[in-house]
């Protein structure tokens, strides 16, 4: 991922840029904008609805790994990791290795 700087960024740009929503529900964002944020073809953005009726478009920080969204989903419908454990079946059990030197 690329580090962007205050330094390194272009100025930001003056007054309201504007866009259009097409048949779709796409929305292009003005050029100066994705330049001034670094954004480029395929990145992901998040939309969030603010109160006051705006909605906000932010970059999402990438998780540390990629399972963790996964992360406590089991614990949330009340499963241990011991019945986990007692539900795995034989054929999933990894031998250990032999040392063959």
């Amino acid at each position: 991922m690329r580090v962007v700087t205050a330094a390194m960024r272009k100025p930001e740009p003056r007054g309201p840029q504007r866009g259009r929503l097409s048949s779709k529900g796409q929305v292009v964002i003005p050029k100066s904008l994705r330049d001034w944020a670094g954004l480029r073809h395929g990145d992901e953005v998040a939309f969030q609805a603010q109160p006051d009726g705006s909605i906000r478009i932010e970059r999402p920080q990438p998780d540390a790994s990629p399972f963790a969204r996964f992360r406590g989903a089991w614990r949330d419908k009340g499963i241990t990791a011991a019945a986990i454990r007692a539900m795995r079946r034989p054929e999933m059990d990894i031998p250990p290795e032999s040392d063959h030197s």
